[in-house]
């Protein structure tokens, strides 16, 4: 069985692998950190904080189990569906967002689990140094629990002031699957503001 094909099996029996901690954490025993010392490497030594959540909700996207979306501030997204595409793709994406086997990473989802699928296979498939990998154990959910104050991409940000700019007290991920005239009200806006920059630079 191609490696590759091991690591989407792995993904898909996430939920599963949960309920068997004791099992996965011998299978997966990459080091894990927690807060503070993911912290101290990020922001002390320099290691490269990568989220591995899915794009959207790194972007600013609620999950359905956090009430707020967004990233860890520094944090760079490989969302874990990546890893099914071909290795030189997949490589390519890495070095493009700056996470590279000279480089010493920190790697976190939801929670322990997801991250680990990612941290073994960067060891494993892309060259990565075990002494230069490690785990935030307690996941961006915990951190965010915890009071953290999370980074969001500039277009989410824009559409959430003009979410407060109309009065609208929906989230965005309301409004876009539930409320078609709210919708088109955030349209509006948006396409009227793109005009005027359009006419300043012409």
């Amino acid at each position: 069985m191609k490696r590759w094909v091991k690591y989407c099996l792995l993904i898909l029996l996430l939920p599963v692998l949960t309920a068997c901690d004791s099992v996965w954490n011998d299978r997966l025993a990459l080091k894990s950190v927690d807060q503070p010392a993911m912290e101290a490497l990020v922001q002390e030594q320099g290691w490269v904080l990568v989220d591995v959540r899915d794009s959207n909700w790194y972007s600013g996207w609620p999950s359905g189990n956090d009430p707020e979306g967004g990233h860890i501030p520094g944090a760079r997204n490989f969302d874990l569906a990546w890893m099914e595409a071909d290795p030189e793709q997949a490589r390519t994406l890495l070095f493009s967002k700056g996470i590279s086997p000279d480089k010493s990473i920190v790697v976190y989802g939801r929670d322990k689990q997801d991250a680990q699928v990612l941290a073994q296979w960067l060891v494993d498939e892309q060259g990565f140094s075990e002494d230069r990998v490690r785990v935030f154990e307690e996941g961006f959910s915990v951190w965010l629990a915890r009071g953290g104050k999370p980074a969001k991409l500039p277009v989410y940000e824009r559409l959430e002031s003009i979410l407060r700019r109309l009065g609208i007290t929906k989230d965005i991920f309301s409004v876009v699957y539930d409320d078609r005239a709210a919708a088109e009200r955030v349209l509006c806006v948006v396409y009227d503001e793109e005009r005027v920059k359009w006419s300043k630079s012409a």
